[in-house]
This record gives C-alpha cells, structure tokens and sequence, in this order.
C-alpha cells in the first residue's frame, strides 16, 4: 500500500514509515483519517497506529479502504501537476 513497518508487530501498537513512493506528508494522511474518526499520531517521517481491544476487523478495514482512497487521490493531483 506504501508503507513500511518499522518494528516487528508485537503489541497494540503498529509503528510505519512511508515507502517511498509516498509523496505527501503523514500529517495529510493524519488530517484526512481525523476526518473519518480515525486518531493516528505522526511526526516526520514515522507514524504510529494503536489497535485498541474494541478495534474491529471492519474498522480496519475502513482504515486500509481510506488510506487506499487518500493515496489514489494523491497520486491523481500529483500527476497534473
């Protein structure tokens, strides 16, 4: 999808980074799952999901269908630039 592990998955807590065919920043990606009632904490160049017990297979889903979403119309304003 364009994204890195950045540890091995062993907790709650997934930690990415971009790959790079990623061309905008995480703080965009951030705003647009805000925007879904989907709360991620970024910085730079690392983000960091945290899967809480209530957190369903269809909310990941959700969050995997935005995120694939979010980067098509990314890739779409980048290529009529």
């Amino acid at each position: 999808m364009g994204f890195n592990l950045v540890f091995p998955t062993e907790t709650n807590m997934v930690w990415l980074t971009p790959s790079p065919s990623i061309t905008f920043k995480l703080q965009e990606w951030e705003k647009e799952l805000k925007s879904h009632g989907i709360i991620i904490s970024t910085s730079k160049n690392i983000c960091r999901l945290v899967v809480h017990i209530q957190i369903s297979q269809s909310n990941i889903e959700d969050l995997i269908k935005i995120t694939e979403d979010f980067i098509t119309k990314q890739k779409n304003q980048h290529s009529k630039l």
